[in-house]
C-alpha cells in the first residue's frame, strides 16, 4: 500500500511542476493585472472566467470523464485508438457548435452579464478560448491515462511560457487589457496543439465507435449536470457580487478567491491527476479499500499544511501582489474562509471514490444540484448582509454540507474505512492554530512572521502529541529523515532511487 502511495506522490510530483509553472504564470501576472487593471476592469477578467468555465462545462458534456472510465474496460482494449478518435471528434464539432453560436448571441450575452453592449468583443474572444480548452482536455487526460506525466508537463510549460510572454506583450507594449489577456491564451492554447499533434496523430484509428459513444454519454450525462452544478457552486459567489454589489468589490474578492483557490488549482489538481487512474486500477486489487482510506488522510494532512500557510500569511500575500493598488488590500479577509473551503472540497471529490467505482453518477449530479441551488440562496442572503465576506461564508457552507451528504451517500453504496476521526482533528487543529495567529504581538514585523511561520510547522507537530500517527507511518518519517537530512547524500539516494525502479 505505500509502494502505491509513493507511485502516487511521484507522478502527482511530476504533475505538479507542469501545474506548479503553468499557474505561477497567473501568479506572476497578478502584480501586472493589479498596477495595470483597475478593480472593475479585474471584475470584468474574473465574470469571462467564470463565464468560460460554465460554457466549458456545459458543452463538453463531462465526455473526458466517461473517456477515463471507458478508456481501461478490458472489453475495449483493442479499442483504445478508436474510442480517443470518436471523442475528440465529437468534441471538436460540438465545440465548433458553440463558438458560432456564442459569436452570433455576443451582443444580447454582453448586455446580460453586463448591461452594457461594448463588451461583444471580449465575448467572442472567450468563445474561441473557451473551445479551445474543450477540445484540449481530451488529450491532456489521455497523457494522464497513459501516465506521460513528463510529455504532459512539458507541453503545458510551453503553453503557458508562450501565454505569459504573449500576456505580457500585450498588455505593456500595446497596451490592451482584457483583450490582451485572451489574445494571448488563444496563442498558447494554438501552440500546444502543435508540440501535441504528433501524439494525437499516433493515438487514433479512424473509426467512429457509436455504440461505445452512446454508452458513454449515458454515463457522462448526470456527471455533466454535476459538473454544471458543481461550477455554479464554484461561480455563483462572483455571479451574485456582481449584480449585487457591482464590478469593483467583484474586483477585490476575485483577488482573494485566486490566492486561495491557488490551493486547489497548484496542489490538489497535480494529486488528482496522479491518482485518478491508480484508483481505478486498483478497484479489484486486495486491500485496495485501506489505500482509499489513507488516500483521503494524507490529501487531508499535505492540504490542511497549505491552508494553514495561505490563511496565516493573506495580509502579506495580498499587499505583496498588490503593492501599487491599495484598492485590492481588503482581499486579504475572504482567502481565510475560502481556503478551507477549498480544503472540505478536497474531501468532498475524494470521498466520491464510492461512488464513481460503483456507477452510482445520478446521485452526484443530484446532490450537486441541490447543493448548488442552496448556494445560490446563501450567496444572495449573505452578500446582502455582508458583501465580499458573506460570498466567502456561502462557500464554506456549502462545501462543508456538499462533504456532508456526499459522504454519507458514498459509504452507503460502497463502504471504505475512511479516518474520519483523524481529518476532523486535522480540520479543528487547523483552525485552532489560524485563530492563535490572529492575535496581535507587540513584535517587529520581521519576530512576526517568524512566529507565523512556526505556527505552522506546529501543526504536524501537535498530531503527534495528539497520536495521529500509525507506528509505520512514524518509521516511515524516521527512515525519511535519516535518509534525507543530509543535503550531500541528495545525488547518491536520487540515483539509487532511479536503480530501485528499474
Amino acid at each position: 500500500m505505500l509502494q502505491n502511495i509513493k507511485i502516487a506522490v511521484k507522478n502527482s510530483l511530476i504533475y505538479g511542476i507542469g501545474n506548479l509553472v503553468a499557474k505561477l504564470v497567473g501568479f506572476i501576472l497578478l502584480p501586472l493585472y493589479t498596477s495595470r487593471l483597475s478593480v472593475a476592469d479585474y471584475g470584468t477578467l474574473s465574470v469571462l472566467e467564470i463565464s468560460s468555465q460554465l460554457i466549458i462545462s456545459v458543452f463538453g458534456f463531462s465526455l473526458y470523464q466517461a473517456f477515463d472510465r471507458w478508456y481501461w474496460d478490458p472489453e475495449l482494449k483493442n479499442k483504445q485508438k478508436t474510442l480517443f478518435f470518436t471523442v475528440f471528434i465529437s468534441l471538436v464539432v460540438i465545440s465548433s457548435i458553440m463558438t458560432s453560436s456564442l459569436i452570433v448571441g455576443a451582443n444580447p450575452l454582453s448586455n446580460l452579464l453586463f448591461k452594457d453592449a461594448k463588451f461583444v468583443g471580449l465575448i467572442k474572444l472567450m468563445a474561441f478560448a473557451s473551445a479551445l480548452q474543450i477540445i484540449t482536455v481530451l488529450p491532456m487526460t489521455l497523457l494522464k491515462l497513459q501516465s506521460r506525466s513528463v510529455f504532459y508537463t512539458v507541453a503545458t510549460l510551453s503553453q503557458f511560457t508562450v501565454n505569459l510572454v504573449a500576456t505580457v506583450y500585450f498588455i505593456t507594449v500595446l497596451n490592451q487589457n482584457v483583450e490582451g489577456i485572451y489574445t494571448a491564451q488563444i496563442i498558447g492554447s494554438v501552440v500546444y496543439f502543435i508540440i501535441i499533434t504528433k501524439y494525437i496523430l499516433k493515438n487514433i484509428s479512424i473509426k467512429y465507435e457509436w455504440k461505445v459513444l452512446k454508452e458513454m454519454l449515458v454515463y457522462s450525462f448526470p456527471l455533466m449536470l454535476s459538473s454544471i452544478s458543481g461550477i455554479i457552486l464554484m461561480i455563483a459567489d462572483r455571479f451574485c457580487l456582481n449584480f449585487i454589489t457591482g464590478l469593483s468589490e467583484l474586483g477585490v474578492y476575485s483577488l482573494g478567491y485566486k490566492i486561495a483557490s491557488s490551493i486547489r488549482v497548484l496542489i490538489v489538481t497535480s494529486v488528482q491527476l496522479a491518482i485518478n487512474p491508480m484508483i481505478y486500477q486498483m478497484m479489484s486489487r486486495p486491500n485496495n479499500k485501506r489505500f482509499y482510506s489513507k488516500l483521503l488522510t494524507y490529501f487531508c494532512f499535505g492540504i490542511t499544511i497549505c491552508v494553514l500557510g495561505v490563511s496565516i500569511f493573506s495580509r502579506e500575500i495580498v499587499h505583496l501582489l498588490a503593492l501599487r493598488n491599495p484598492d485590492y488590500w481588503g482581499a486579504y479577509k475572504v482567502i481565510p474562509i475560502l481556503s478551507f473551503a477549498v480544503l472540505l472540497g478536497m474531501c468532498k471529490d475524494t470521498s466520491l471514490i464510492g461512488l464513481n467505482l460503483s456507477k452510482k453518477t445520478k446521485i452526484i449530479g443530484l446532490v450537486t444540484i441541490i447543493i448548488s441551488s442552496l448556494n445560490i440562496l446563501l450567496n444572495i442572503v449573505l452578500i446582502s448582509l455582508l458583501n465580499s465576506l458573506g460570498a466567502s461564508i456561502a462557500a464554506l457552507l456549502s462545501n462543508l454540507l456538499f462533504f456532508i451528504i456526499i459522504y454519507q451517500y458514498a459509504q452507503k453504496y460502497y463502504f471504505i474505512p475512511y479516518e474520519i476521526k483523524k481529518i476532523g482533528l486535522m480540520i479543528c487543529l487547523a483552525i485552532l492554530i489560524y485563530g492563535i495567529s490572529l492575535v496581535v504581538f507587540p513584535v517587529p514585523v520581521l519576530l512576526k512572521q517568524g512566529i507565523k511561520l512556526c505556527l505552522v510547522c506546529s501543526f504536524p507537530i501537535a498530531l503527534f502529541y495528539a497520536d495521529f500517527y500509525e507506528p509505520i507511518e512514524i518509521q516511515t518519517i524516521k527512515g525519511a529523515w535519516q535518509k534525507w537530512r543530509n543535503p550531500f547524500n541528495w545525488k547518491r539516494n536520487l540515483s539509487k532511487s532511479k536503480f530501485d525502479n528499474k
